[in-house]
């Protein structure tokens, strides 16, 4: 297993992200609040110890299977080509996972925080730069927009991938800026934008397939 620059970021932050926690474990209540509503109010909470360890854990996860799937590709030059971004995939997916535990760290110690702008605007900044990459994935088991029809078809699969990319970065863009304005409608909005790009791609692969047979 070759571990490269991306690799040594990903399992850097993820300790960070571990010892963070612990410096702060002795001020985090019995029960943190791990999920919130629109408005930003908790609900739905998680004993310390496992609000504490589950998102390290899992970005750990995360980051061994996004990095490391590709090699599920049987053909070997196949194989070679779904390794070009999985790093960097890997590594980014990292990142928003950490980021995302340090802000729940932070609002179980001050209640006070607003957690849903900062929230909207990682993860539109997450979908654009996710969007930026898409177009240089080749098919894999794991990452990237995997339809029937995108999965038959190398030319429908770049071609969406494509597509899928600029939907990325647009509601990904306008997600930053819906939560820098805040309130509960501006983060409504954001949802619907987020739910709409990923549908995008999806209509998209089954035209394209369509068109590519005619």
């Amino acid at each position: 297993m070759r571990i490269n620059t991306w690799d040594v970021v990903s399992l850097s932050l993820l300790g960070l992200t571990s010892g963070l926690t612990g410096l702060v474990y002795g001020r985090l209540p019995e029960q943190v609040a791990t999920h919130f509503d629109i408005h930003g109010t908790p609900n739905g909470w998680m004993p310390r110890a496992m609000a504490a360890a589950f998102l390290p854990i899992f970005g750990l996860v995360m980051w061994a299977i996004t990095r490391f799937a590709y090699k599920l590709v049987r053909d070997e030059a196949k194989r070679a080509a779904a390794a070009g971004p999985m790093p960097f995939i890997a590594a980014l997916t990292t990142l928003f996972l950490c980021a995302i535990h340090c802000l729940i760290l932070r609002v179980a110690v001050k209640p006070d925080t607003d957690i849903m702008r900062p929230l909207m605007v990682m993860l539109g900044l997450f979908f654009v730069v996710l969007g930026l990459v898409m177009p240089r994935i080749r098919r894999n088991p794991v990452v990237g927009v995997r339809t029937f029809w995108t999965i038959q078809s190398p030319e429908v699969w770049a071609r969406t991938q494509r597509v899928g990319g600029y939907a990325l970065v647009v509601s990904g863009a306008t997600c930053v800026l819906l939560g820098l304005v805040g309130g509960p409608s501006a983060m409504a909005a954001s949802i619907v934008v987020l739910f709409g790009s990923s549908i995008v791609p999806v209509v998209y692969s089954f035209f394209a397939a369509r068109a590519e047979k005619s």
